[in-house]
Parts: C-alpha cells; structure tokens; sequence
C-alpha cells in the first residue's frame, strides 16, 4: 500500500501537461464527469414534474386505501340493517300491536331484541347508536331502553323517512345531545296491517369523529370529503357544511370534480392543493374527495433535492479519484518501460549486448518480447484446446440454466392468471400447481444432460396439460413417437421450448383451433423429432434468417430464449451436423424439425 502511494505521488510530482498521464487523466475525467454532470441537470430539471406526478399518484393511492376503508364500514353498516330488518323478533314487533302495559312475553320480545342490539355494538366499535322504530304507537327500541318517540328531535325522524320515497337512505345529523355529528343509515320497514302512524324502520348512527380514527393514519392537513349521489356532503373536516350540497358549500371545488379527474395539483384558495377523486365501490353513485396542500409534500421534496446534491458531490470526488487511479494504472507500463531505459543495469541491454544492432529502443525491446512471447504461444496451444471443449460444456449448462427460470415464469404467471379467476374453489389452479409439481421434480431432480425420450415427452405433456386449462378448447396436442425409440437420449428441455413457442407465437394469434402435433421417428439413421402448428406461420424472409442463424456456432446471449438456443445446445451435445430446421408460410403453420443422433442409453454422444 505505501509503494502504491509513494508510486503516485511520484507521477504527480513528475507529470507534465503534455504527459500520457496527465492527458489519460484529463480525458477519463471528463468522460466521467460531463455525462453525470449533464444527467444531474436534466435530472434535476424534470425532478419537480416527476415529484408532481408521484404526489398526485401517491395523494390517489392514499384516497383509494381510505376509500376502501369507509366502504368496507358503509357495506357491514348496511348488511346489518338487512339482518336486523329480517330478524323473526324485529319482524313481530313491526307487525304486532304492543299493550299497555307490555305483557310478559312482550318484554321478554324487546328483552331479546336489545340484546341482539348490545351485541352489535359491542362488537362494531364504529356504531353510536341503534333505532328500530315500530309503526304501532311510534314504538321504538335502543340497546338500552325502549318506548314511544318522547320528543320533537325522535318525531323529526317519522317525518322525515315519510317525506322520503326511497326505501333506503343515508343522511347526516345531529345527536339529539347535540354534542356529536352522526352518519347515519336507515333501513324502512314494511308496516304491519294495523299499523297506525306509517312505517317502521331501523336506523343506525356512526359516529363521524369515530368513523375518522378508524380510517388509519392520514395526514393531519388532509381532507377527506364523502359525496352522495346528490353531491351532499356526507363526510368531511367542517361539520357545519354536512347535507350541504357541494355545488353550494364549495363551487371551485365542485366544477373540479365534475371535471372527472383522478388526481391533479390545482392552485385554489390562493395555494396549490392536491385533489384526489376516488368512486365507491359499495354505494352507487358516491364519490370520495381528498384535498391536501402540497406544502405537506415540501418536506420530502426538499430531502430528495438535498440527496441529489450530496450524490452528486460524493460521484465527483469518486470520479477524480477513479479517474486518477485508471490513469495511474495505464501509465505503470509506460513508467516501466522508462525506468528500463534510464536504469544503467538495464537487463535489456544485458539481453542484447551480444547483438549487432546498436541502436536500442522501446519498440525494439517491446518486439522482442513479443517474439518470446509467440514461443511460448505455442506451447498453450495444447491446453487450449482441452479448454476449449471444457468451455463449450459450460456454454451448454448455462443456455439450460437460462432456459428453466424463463419456463418456471411463464408457467408461474399461467397459475397467477388462473387463480385470480377462481371464485372459491381450486380444482383446475390445484391440477395446475400439481403439473407444475411433477414437471419441477422432471426438470430438477435429473442431473443428466441427456435424458430418455420418453422422459423429455412426459415434461410436454405436463406442460400441455397446464396450457390446456389456461386455454380452453383453444386447441389440440397430438404426441406420436416410435415405441423402440422411447428410450434413446435426447438433450434435456428441448421440445418444451419449441412447443411454447409454437403456442405463444403462432396459435395465440390465429383465430382458427389450434392444432400441435409431435413426431418422432428415424430417418437415414437419424432420429428426426417434427413440430408441426397451424398457427400464423413465418414469413418467408424471417424463415431464411432463422436457418442462417441456426448454422453460426456463436451464442445469442442477447437474443430471446427459444428455437435458437436449443439448436445450440444440440449442436454442442451432439455435433453441428445436427440441430434445428424450420419451415413456415404465413397463415399456413409452422413445421421445426430436429434431427438428433440415434443414442441408446449409456451412450456418450459424439462431438462433431
């Protein structure tokens, strides 16, 4: 470490503006720095839109999650009403005439009935208060108490819900104590025959303080606005505006949100807000509202500008001193080079003082050891070749380990596709994931690169069967193979990819029924496997280049895994002799065909 450093400070206190080590560092320096200093600015210039756009994104996400919150309480809120409305008791205190005093089986009615209702309350913390109010004599029971309607506020009720044609309504009001703001729900029933002051109905009270500590954490500048299918307001920060219509109570606001928006930053009441519409998915018609101040968002917009500036700095002192090091380390050879010159025990000049040139330089001193060098060339030329074939074994495993993650995706995203569209039962994702399984146990557990035919048909199947469930009635597969050949060897995962490519780019898009047919047999000696599809086909052109590129030995390591690197593998198992060819007409289908020597098992495959 510290004859590195002296080497350095070395240069330094040497280098020259003309240098190779001045001029190397200037140049890495500028290369370094100028693209990152120009992607900072055009970062920096686009980071206040972006941020914009992620806070009307993340002000969104947040009405969604608060949205979800308060239909899941709206929807149990109504459910309950359902439940409540249907209850034997509730039904026979609706149609039947209570005395005067209740009779022991009446109360033991009303008993019964507010224990139903403590029950609820106890276990729905959201709920202030229940009402199930009769048509008999305006009769109306709570979790506490039960009797007639004592005064001006409970009466208010009976006139309301007669006033009203809807069989069920939101409303908001206020407690009778007039302490509380209530959202409340009621559910009208049916009168009995005698009944004779109109209908009954059951009449469910939230807490709107209540209902906001149960919607989570939300920024405390934020404001969240419940809209009915009228535009009242059913919820919201200001109390005094509730079963105002927005139209009246906000007009700015309201032509936003008739606009039709998901969310925008707009400038009103004299600063920028972000306003966020999101529609319930449990009431028709409702619509929730967040507005909140950008100013909320100031904070984290400053962080990002400040890291952008301490990631800046740290990049350009890192790029100095890469940039030095890099030329530091490209000029050693040339500061070698030179100390051989200026050393008096040169041991170049003890290597050509027997030479009859008398001149001497670095070319001279370079060529020769590159004449050295070329000797010595020869002697790895041997060795290079074991590696060599070391190198295509390894290229081999490594296009198989591309293929199996690519395969396991596809067929991971089939079980995804499938399983979100069961409605409760698992029977075709549980055939799915078994397919999978015993395909997964074909795949990994053989450590084999060649396997038995019959194995290599066994994983098609499998992986048929699993296309079949996605694509129903979508199209036929057809195996026939020779039963003396079920035995011989065949490169592992090979016929899957061709038949995934013959679905996915072939059959998927023709409107015909697909039809897949496999065909193994022996031909001049050979063993000859034949894809055919009725798919789209290939045009003509594309075909041309496809067999061309088949017969180049190199990798496509860039290039998608499919036809082209299982022709490699094949060629690299068993010879270039062998591999793929395709035929293909547009609109006419597809035949592959693979031609792979006759192995029996045990056999090692010949390199060609």
């Amino acid at each position: 470490m510290k004859t590195a450093i002296m080497q350095w400070w070395s240069y330094i206190r040497q280098y020259k503006f003309n240098s190779i080590l001045w001029r190397n560092f200037i140049l890495i320096m500028t290369l370094i720095i100028v693209p990152m200093v120009i992607i900072s600015l055009i970062v920096y210039t686009h980071n206040d839109k972006d941020m914009r756009v992620e806070i009307e994104k993340s002000s969104f996400h947040e009405l969604a999650r608060i949205r979800d919150s308060f239909d899941m309480i709206l929807f149990d809120v109504e459910q309950l009403s359902v439940r409540l409305k249907s209850d034997p008791d509730v039904i026979q205190l609706q149609s039947s005439k209570l005395s005067e005093p209740l009779k022991y089986d009446e109360a033991v009615l009303i008993l019964r009935i507010q224990q139903v209702l403590q029950m609820v309350k106890l276990t729905s913390s959201y709920i202030d208060s229940i009402f199930i109010h009769s048509g008999f004599h305006d009769y109306q029971v709570t979790a506490d108490a039960g009797g007639g309607l004592s005064n001006d506020y409970y009466h208010s009720w009976r006139n309301d819900q007669i006033n009203r044609d809807q069989p069920y309504y939101w409303m908001t009001d206020q407690a009778a104590s007039g302490d509380k703001t209530l959202l409340t729900f009621i559910n009208k029933m049916s009168p009995g025959v005698e009944a004779q002051n109109g209908v009954g109905s059951i009449r469910i009270n939230m807490n709107v303080q209540s209902l906001k500590a149960l919607l989570g954490p939300t920024d405390q500048q934020q404001n969240v606005i419940i809209l009915d299918e009228q535009n009242r307001i059913m919820f919201g920060r200001d109390t005094s505006k509730l079963n105002e219509k927005l139209e009246e109570a906000d007009p700015a606001l309201y032509r936003l949100v008739a606009e039709g928006f998901n969310s925008r930053i707009v400038k009103q009441d004299g600063r920028e807000q972000v306003v966020s519409v999101q529609p319930s998915r449990s009431i028709k018609n409702w619509k929730y509202v967040s507005l909140v101040p950008l100013e909320a968002y100031h904070a984290e917009r400053t962080r990002i500008i400040e890291l952008m500036v301490v990631v800046l700095t740290v990049s350009a002192i890192s790029s100095i001193v890469l940039a030095f090091i890099i030329a530091a380390r490209g000029y050693r050879p040339i500061r070698q080079i030179l100390s051989l010159i200026e050393h008096k025990d040169n041991p170049f000049m003890m290597l050509n003082k027997d030479s009859a040139t008398t001149s001497w330089n670095e070319t001279g001193y370079i060529l020769s050891n590159i004449s050295n060098s070329f000797h010595q060339g020869q002697n790895f030329e041997v060795k290079l070749k074991e590696k060599y074939e070391l190198l295509r074994k390894a290229q081999a495993i490594a296009l198989q380990a591309q293929i199996n993650p690519h395969f396991l995706f596809n067929t991971l995203e089939t079980i995804n596709w499938k399983v979100v569209r069961l409605t409760g039962r698992n029977n075709e994702a549980t055939q799915m994931l078994l397919s999978l399984s015993t395909l997964l146990r074909l795949t990994l557990e053989t450590k084999e690169d060649l396997v038995p035919i019959r194995k290599e048909i066994e994983h098609v199947r499998l992986y048929m069967e699993m296309q079949m469930i996605r694509y129903k009635d979508r199209f036929i597969f057809d195996c026939q193979v020779e039963d003396r050949l079920l035995e011989c060897r065949i490169v592992k995962l090979t016929l899957q990819p061709i038949v995934e490519n013959a679905i996915y780019y072939g059959i998927k898009h023709s409107p015909h029924k697909g039809i897949i047919r496999i065909r193994i047999f022996t031909r001049e000696g050979v063993i000859v496997v034949r894809i055919l599809d009725n798919g789209i086909g290939i045009p003509s052109l594309a075909v041309m280049q496809l067999n061309e590129s088949f017969r180049r030995d190199h990798l496509q390591e860039n290039e998608h895994i499919g036809l082209r690197n299982v022709n490699q593998r094949i060629r690299l198992a068993f010879g270039e002799q062998y591999g793929l060819t395709v035929r293909s007409r547009a609109k006419a289908g597809t035949i592959v065909e693979m031609t792979i020597p006759l192995l029996q098992a045990g056999a090692n495959p010949v390199q060609g």
